[in-house]
């Protein structure tokens, strides 16, 4: 009988424990998601302050490359073309990354990895595609400072402000005509207070449904700029240079004076139409551009594919008799057998005597 209770008690005993521990189980889970809570409390009140707001992509292994692809495209469609692109930048440039890969890992194992739908992207992945995509990256992190992560080297870093960034080489101004303003950035929300590592599309506040891109975005633009620049840029979504904002409000304010007639709305949206327009019309520039240039460079493929053609034709004339006629194919060949035209002659005389 005292076994038998003995063993009660121990089966009570182990009955508590686990009571125990399932209920501190839960407690921690509690206290990881009040923590979680709190600091994605504090990444959106930040966010707030900039006027910046969070647009959530997929966790699937690759929000980084759909929060690109917001930023760039309006859309998240494209990431695995983002992906692809990114690892062969990295290919290209192994140099540049295969010293930092980790744990031993191979480098032609480790960008199969990285090619991978699915495969989480880390530092490496950020910086090669703000080299990629000629702009910089700025990182949002709860209670910590923002990370900028720049397209030319010397120039990455950490700053409160989005600025502070070292001045360029001079090598580098074609990148930077591209960039306009000096704090334009794409800009990504990064969680790790999760469980998991997780990027998220960092917008303009009221353009979180928008289609147009999310990004780049000029921190100057929409916290320092006056409230109409602002309204422009979020009905626009262009924010990437403040002098170009302010020159077509300014001209939609002349407008509005000579017609003494319009109303702030009338103004504003003058004003973006003026600046859609001009967007559009550089576009198509850039796109007719681009297609005289492809033109081009087929054109001298082809011209490099003819002067190659006949550079062969003549070597083959040399060779065969044409262009330059037998005697001059015939000299060639005597000169490979070592003999000169001159001993030649002297044989044949010798062998008719």
């Amino acid at each position: 009988m005292q076994g038998k209770k003995n063993n009660r008690k121990k089966k009570k005993n182990t009955n508590n424990t686990t009571n125990t521990d399932a209920s501190r189980s839960s407690n921690a889970k509690n206290n990881a998601s009040s923590v979680s809570s709190d600091d994605m409390a504090i990444l959106r009140e930040q966010l707030h302050r900039v006027n910046l707001t969070l647009k959530d992509v997929s966790a699937d292994g690759n929000c980084f490359f759909r929060a690109i692809c917001d930023q760039r495209d309006g859309s998240e469609i494209h990431h695995l073309d983002v992906r692809e692109e990114v690892c062969e930048y990295m290919e290209k440039h192994e140099e540049d990354f295969r010293p930092f890969v980790e744990d031993d890992e191979e480098w032609s194992v480790y960008l199969a990895r990285m090619r991978k739908d699915g495969s989480w992207a880390g530092n490496m992945e950020v910086q090669a595609c703000a080299r990629l995509l000629k702009m910089r990256i700025c990182v949002h992190r709860a209670g910590q400072p923002r990370w900028v992560l720049s397209p030319y080297f010397g120039e990455s870093g950490s700053s409160s402000s989005g600025g502070g960034e070292k001045k360029m080489r001079n090598n580098d101004m074609s990148v930077r005509e591209e960039i306009m303003d000096e704090d334009c950035a794409y800009h990504l929300a990064y969680d790790a207070d999760r469980g998991c590592e997780h990027y998220n599309s960092a917008r303009m506040v009221g353009t979180a449904d928008s289609d147009f891109p999310g990004g780049p975005i000029s921190l100057r633009l929409i916290t320092d700029a006056e409230s109409e620049i602002f309204e422009i840029a979020q009905k626009t979504g262009f924010a990437r240079d403040i002098g170009r904002v302010r020159r077509h409000l300014k001209k939609a304010i002349e407008e509005g004076r000579k017609m003494e007639s319009m109303s702030h709305d009338e103004v504003i949206e003058f004003a973006c139409e003026s600046l859609t327009e001009e967007l559009e019309k550089e576009r198509k520039e850039r796109e007719s551009l681009s297609f005289r240039r492809k033109g081009e460079e087929n054109e001298d493929e082809n011209e490099k594919g003819l002067d190659d053609k006949n550079a062969q034709l003549n070597a083959d004339e040399d060779d065969y008799g044409g262009g330059g006629g037998w005697e001059r194919a015939k000299t060639k060949r005597e000169k490979r057998r070592g003999k000169s035209k001159s001993l030649l002659a002297e044989e044949y005389e010798a062998l008719t005597l």
